[in-house]
C-alpha cells in the first residue's frame, strides 16, 4: 500500500485498522518516520518561502524592531538613543514568522533590549535577548546565558544594515542555510508533537481498557496511524501561513477522534469475524 494511500485510509477508513495485524512492526515504525520527514520538509520549505516573502517575510519586522542600528566590522553602531527595549508586538510578529504555525501569548515572548553596556541586575525579566556592543547575548536567567559575536553571526559582511532591501538580499544569499535551519526546527517541533501524541493516544485506552489481555503495544500500533492528523494539520498550517493559539491541541483532538473510531471499527470487525462471541 502506498504512503499517501495509508495517510488517507488512516484518517477516513476505520476498516484500515483491522488490517494492522498483517503489517510488520518495522513498517509501522517506517510510516511514522516517513510521516515526520515528509511533514518537516513541507513545513520547512513553506516557512522558508514565507520568511523571504516581500509582504509576509521577516525583513519588515526586523527593520521595524532594529531601525537605527547597524553592525559595522562586528561592532554595533547606533544612530538612535540607546538603551531601548524592542516593542513586544514586534518581537511576537518576528517570532511568529520564524518559528512555528502555532501562536503564543505576548507575555511569553522574550524581552529584546539594545544596550551596549548591559549587565544583569535584580528585577530583570527573563528570557531576555541583549544586543550589546559586540555580541548578541541570550539570557535564560541572570546566571545562565550564551553569546553569539556579531563577527561570527555576520561573517564576511563589513556592514549589516537593518533595512528591508539589505535583509532580503542577505536572505537570498543564505537561502540554503535558512532552509536547513527551518527544516531542523520544524523536524524538532513536529517530532515532539507526533511522539507525544502517539504516547497519549496509546496510553489512555490502555489504562481504561476493558479487555485486560490487550497489551500496550496493541494500542501503540494503532496510535502510530491514528496520529496522522497531527503532522497533516501541521503541514497545512505551515503551507497556509496561518497560526492558531490552540493548534496543537486541536490536531490532537482530531487524532483522538480517529483513534476512537479505529478502536470501535476493530471491535466491530472482530465481532463479525467471531459471531459466537456476541451477547444476546
Amino acid at each position: 500500500m502506498g504512503f499517501f494511500l495509508q495517510i488517507h485510509r488512516s484518517i477516513f477508513d476505520s476498516s484500515f485498522y483491522g488490517e494492522l495485524a498483517e503489517i510488520p512492526r518495522s513498517r509501522k515504525i517506517f510510516y511514522v518516520v516517513h510521516l515526520l520527514i515528509f511533514a518537516s520538509i513541507v513545513a520547512g520549505i513553506a516557512h522558508t518561502y514565507y520568511a523571504m516573502d516581500t509582504k509576509r517575510g521577516i525583513a519588515a519586522p526586523i527593520q521595524e524592531a532594529f531601525s537605527g542600528i547597524e553592525i559595522i566590522d562586528g561592532v554595533l553602531s547606533a544612530h538612535c538613543q540607546i538603551p531601548y527595549a524592542v516593542s513586544p508586538e514586534n518581537v511576537a510578529t518576528l517570532i511568529s514568522r520564524v518559528d512555528a504555525p502555532f501562536a503564543f501569548e505576548l507575555d511569553a515572548v522574550p524581552l529584546v533590549w539594545v544596550d551596549t553596556a548591559y549587565s544583569p541586575k535584580k528585577g530583570d525579566i527573563y528570557p531576555r535577548i541583549i544586543l550589546s556592543a559586540k555580541e548578541i547575548m541570550v539570557y535564560n536567567s541572570a546566571s545562565w546565558f550564551f553569546a553569539i559575536p556579531y563577527a561570527e553571526a555576520f561573517r564576511g559582511i563589513h556592514r549589516f544594515s537593518f533595512t528591508v532591501p539589505f535583509i532580503n538580499n542577505y536572505l537570498h544569499r543564505k537561502i540554503l542555510s535558512l532552509a536547513a535551519n527551518f527544516l531542523f526546527l520544524e523536524g524538532i517541533q513536529c517530532g515532539f508533537l507526533i511522539l507525544s501524541s502517539i504516547g497519549i493516544l496509546a496510553l489512555a485506552p490502555f489504562i481504561f481498557r476493558i479487555e485486560r489481555s490487550l497489551t500496550f503495544f496493541y494500542f501503540l500500533s494503532i496510535a502510530c496511524f491514528a496520529v496522522t492528523p497531527v503532522p497533516v494539520g501541521f503541514m497545512l498550517m505551515a503551507v497556509s501561513g496561518t497560526s492558531f493559539p490552540v493548534g496543537g491541541g486541536l490536531l490532537f483532538l482530531i487524532s483522538a477522534v480517529v483513534m476512537f473510531r479505529a478502536l470501535k471499527g476493530m471491535k466491530t470487525m472482530t465481532s463479525k469475524q467471531n459471531p459466537e462471541d456476541r451477547r444476546p
